[in-house]
């Protein structure tokens, strides 16, 4: 069912919905085991673009915490 997860996958970028980790895990562990090596390597890049801005925005976001915090000591 390759076909139908990757055209849900598509729908949801296209309504709008940003897929979340365990979307990724679950599509590039399929992806994997049936092969689909092409499909995986665009879902790995996608996945960098989507869940990666997040975590840098947090580190960045805490690293600035931690500055004001240092500095009101």
């Amino acid at each position: 069912m390759t076909d139908k997860a990757m055209e849900i996958y598509e729908l949801m970028k296209t309504l709008g919905y940003a897929p979340d980790k365990l979307t990724f895990a679950i599509m590039i562990k399929h992806l994997g085991k049936v092969g689909e090596q092409e499909l995986l390597a665009t879902l790995k890049e996608e996945c960098d673009h989507y869940v990666d801005p997040a975590r840098k925005v947090r580190h960045v976001e805490q690293k600035h915490a931690n500055q004001r915090y240092l500095n009101s000591v």
